[in-house]
């Protein structure tokens, strides 16, 4: 006979049963601990993970702009050396012009003027890029404040060659237009668009500006660029669906159709598949909405057409 009291307190009269559930309760439960030490371990090691990454990350954009820095110094030494070099050899060509002016007996000056070497800009040699040359002549002009109106002046004594003549093919009007020019220069040369590498061997030779930006801040912006520009399609989708809509709506007419009802529906041709024919008679099965219907063809299984794909058939 059990006793009301066998039930409030079991663990008296069954000692073994009792100690083996605290057992396995204990058992769960150190797993349980296991589980939650392994998860945060693994989460601590891929924190540590991540941090090595950005560190490295770090490291080596410090490095390139490093490099970086020194060839920009190393480029602008050598530019001011060959300045100096050039303003030399022009302070000479000058002197020694105005010593043969006033010598006796001296040769009258030929009617075209002196090819003097300019002391402040690099000369254009055949085989130079054309762009690249007239944009360090424009870096050049403006580090050296020189009025836009003024950069014909200085063109004479740096081109040669093949720049030379689309220089002297110019009319008498364009002869002082800096901007005519290099419309001229670069109708002769047709320039093509720089792509990858030749941005990436542009910044490596210093001819372009790097800017140091980390990984995660790039991957930052890219992400908000490209969320910014999937909105913009978006809104464009919609708007263009919308004026589509409204054009096509116009000129649209209902149409419906009754189950049983007898159509032409308008398919590809099996000889060409890039033309296409009214075919049927076709029976309406069902109708799903306004403009899709379930047609049956002899032969084959129903198929879902478009109202705009079926005509009325008549006898």
């Amino acid at each position: 006979m059990t006793r009301p009291q066998d039930h409030l307190y079991p663990s008296i009269h069954n000692p073994l049963g009792a100690l083996r559930g605290l057992s396995s309760e204990w058992d769960f439960q150190k797993f349980q601990l296991q589980l939650e030490a392994e998860e945060q371990e693994h989460r601590l090691n891929h924190e540590l993970e991540l941090k090595r990454i950005e560190l490295e990350a770090q490291r080596q954009c410090e490095e390139v702009q490093h490099e970086h820095e020194a060839r920009e110094a190393q480029h602008q030494c050598e530019v001011e050396t060959e300045e100096a070099s050039l303003k030399c050899e022009h302070n000479l060509a000058v002197l020694w012009i105005q010593s043969d002016a006033g010598t006796p007996g001296a040769q009258l000056a030929p009617a075209t003027p002196p090819r003097l070497k300019t002391p402040v800009f690099s000369l254009y040699k055949d085989g130079n890029d054309p762009e690249v040359f007239l944009s360090n002549f424009e870096s050049q002009a403006h580090r050296w404040k020189l009025p836009k109106e003024e950069f014909m002046k200085h063109m004479a004594a740096l081109v040669e060659g093949d720049k030379f003549e689309v220089l002297n093919s110019l009319p008498s009007e364009s002869a002082d237009n800096y901007d005519d020019f290099k419309n001229a220069v670069c109708s002769r040369f047709r320039w093509q668009v720089r792509g990858p590498l030749n941005l990436v061997r542009e910044e490596w030779e210093g001819k372009i500006s790097f800017t140091k930006t980390s990984m995660v801040e790039y991957v930052l912006s890219f992400h908000q660029k490209l969320t910014d520009m999937m909105k913009v399609a978006r809104d464009s989708l919609a708007q263009a669906q919308k004026k589509q809509s409204a054009w096509y709506d116009e000129k649209a007419h209902l149409r419906t159709f009754e189950q049983g009802d007898k159509v032409m529906v308008f398919l590809p041709l099996k000889t060409h598949k890039l033309q296409a024919a009214w075919k049927g008679p076709h029976v309406i099965l069902d109708r799903l909405d306004n403009v899709a219907y379930v047609e049956t063809r002899s032969g084959k299984k129903p198929k879902i057409v478009h109202v705009n794909m079926l005509k009325p058939y008549f006898k």
